[in-house]
């Protein structure tokens, strides 16, 4: 009985062995099943990141046709990259050719962003780069030619461009790069000056280039001084020397601006003269993030030029009919005076300018304006106009252009668009102008403009100074006070001394909105000027006096239907 029992243990003993035996193969199975799943997505990631897949297909590799070259100098062939699949276009891929030596071989496209032609153009070695990148940036591939020029043949034609570039007092200039371009703008090689200001570059003859110094290149502030040079046939050598000029802000040398960093730099150089070389955007410059939001944050725009004698803008600027875009302004602070692009100028001069004003405006409290809070002493406004957003102050003088104009001072040829709100002076192009024997002419302005007195299309305010053919085309000018003396006028509200009012133009429906509705005072010869359209034709605008402002047509840009614009 005991021997039954002990072998139904042993049974039972060897089936439950053999049960987990089994359990344990199959979860063997189901362990390395798992595993290999893993494995194979894995390997479906990372090829998956690493090649290209769209509609094309899969790109398994890119290959150059040619990894070495033999040319004499004169010579070119053509290098191409291409795939062990269809290659795809228009996906955002790019390619980036390089020379590593520009005075071997140079690089011309080809028909396609993925070849190119080598041009050998003197002795030595050079290896040719193409770096392929998605279009998130990440480098798929780069690909390289070894270049090798053994001979020259005289056969071929190339043309060696050399030269020295010097300062202005004849020294030498080193390490800076000389461009040679394309003449349709393309990319073409670059050099740069060796210790003793030389340098040397040869091209394919009867390629005709432009050779420049770029400022960027240089110093950021001198002009971009180029040459053309006009394709020639022969083994030939051109000679082009370059003489940057010291750039020292003076009249014969200003300050180039190119960047909202070279705008906000001009208030280090005060006295000095500058000029614009391109359009300048402050709206990333002002905006958070920006280097000028980073010093002055919420107020935006700090004027250049403050009332402090030594603060003063003193120098000049020359637009050279470029703009500034991007303008704002809100200082905090009790009653912010003088506010505009320039905050106060004396004896300066702004010229050939425009000004674009940010939606979100400029506010202050005394004078305010678009281009310049105060303008003194002789200063000078010329050729410059104001577009875009309101210029609102809490106080007196404010002008869609400037906010006041003191002693003997001048605005002409400038127009501005913007609407203006005041408390007292408030005036299209300017809000007030004082006891200074200065003059505003040939300006318009089309902004509406109000305040709680003294308020004009042309000026706010006005005293002992001349006004003549300026044309107020606003649709409405208003106040609020019960003095009648004060009260809205089409060109000039507030009016003392010896004023002379010499053939002035207002918009015939214009809206004259003030307490009491004071009659208006009409004529060319008065503070409410004579009638015109609220788009006078060209002809109009060309007739001289006594029938219209007799604008000339070598300053102003006329076109039928339109208000001119500054040529």
């Amino acid at each position: 009985m005991k021997r039954y029992k002990s072998l139904e243990r042993l049974t039972v003993t060897e089936s439950m062995q053999t049960k987990w035996s089994s359990l344990k193969n199959h979860k063997s199975k189901r362990f390395f099943t798992w595993i290999f799943l893993l494995m194979l997505s894995l390997f479906c990631v990372i090829f998956n990141s690493c090649k290209k897949d769209d509609q094309y297909g899969y790109i398994d590799d890119y290959y150059m046709n040619q990894s070495t070259l033999l040319l004499n100098v004169g010579e070119h062939q053509g290098i191409y990259v291409t795939s062990s699949s269809s290659m795809p276009s228009g996906d955002g891929t790019s390619w980036d050719w390089k020379s590593s030596n520009p005075s071997v071989a140079i690089l011309q496209d080809g028909c396609c962003l993925s070849d190119k032609y080598v041009y050998a153009v003197g002795k030595g070695t050079a290896t040719i780069t193409c770096t392929i990148s998605n279009e998130n940036g990440m480098v798929l591939k780069t690909l390289s030619c070894e270049v090798t020029v053994s001979n020259v043949n005289q056969n071929q034609n190339t043309v060696t461009i050399k030269g020295k570039v010097t300062d202005c007092k004849n020294n030498p200039v080193s390490n800076v790069k000389v461009t040679i371009e394309l003449s349709n703008g393309s990319n073409y090689t670059s050099v740069s000056t060796n210790s003793t200001g030389d340098y040397t570059v040869q091209i394919q003859s009867n390629t005709p280039v432009i050779v420049s110094i770029k400022s960027k290149d240089y110093n950021n502030y001198s002009p971009e001084i180029s040459y053309s040079i006009s394709g020639k046939a022969g083994n030939i050598t051109v000679t082009q020397n370059f003489s940057i000029p010291c750039i020292n802000g003076t009249q014969e040398n200003p300050y180039i601006i190119r960047t909202a960093t070279d705008l906000d730099n001009m208030r280090n150089h005060l006295s000095a003269y500058h000029k614009l070389g391109n359009d300048i955007d402050l709206k990333s410059y002002l905006a958070p993030g920006g280097a000028g939001y980073a010093k002055w944050g919420a107020d935006g725009w700090l004027p250049i030029g403050r009332y402090s004698s030594e603060l003063q803008f003193t120098g000049s600027l020359d637009g050279a009919g470029y703009k500034i875009t991007g303008l704002w302004m809100t200082p905090s602070g009790l009653s912010p005076a003088y506010i505009g692009l320039f905050g106060y100028l004396n004896n300066a001069k702004v010229s050939n300018l425009g000004l674009e004003i940010a939606s979100g405006g400029i506010t202050g409290a005394n004078r305010v304006g678009g281009l310049a809070g105060w303008i003194d002493n002789n200063s000078s406004i010329t050729n410059c106009y104001v577009i875009g957003g309101n210029v609102y102050g809490t106080f007196m003088d404010v002008g869609g252009l400037v906010g006041y104009v003191g002693a003997g001072s001048s605005i002409t040829n400038c127009y501005a668009t913007v609407n203006v709100i005041g408390s007292t002076a408030a005036g299209g192009i300017v809000g007030g102008i004082g006891d200074n024997k200065s003059n505003v002419s040939n300006c318009y302005a089309t902004g509406e403009v109000s305040a709680y007195q003294t308020a004009g299309g042309i000026a706010g305010y006005a005293e002992n100074n001349t006004i003549s053919n300026c044309v107020a085309l606003n649709p409405s000018i208003s106040t609020n006070t019960s003095n009648g003396s004060l009260a809205s006028a089409r060109i000039v509200s507030g009016r003392r001394g010896t004023l002379s009012f010499i053939n002035n133009w207002a918009r015939n429906d214009m809206k004259v909105n003030s307490w009491g509705s004071p009659p208006l005072i009409k004529g060319s010869t008065q503070c409410d000027g004579g009638d015109c359209a609220a788009i006078p034709t060209i002809s109009w605008w060309t007739t001289s006096a006594p029938n219209g402002p007799g604008w000339s047509s070598t300053i102003w840009y006329f076109t039928n239907g339109q208000l001119p614009k500054l040529r």
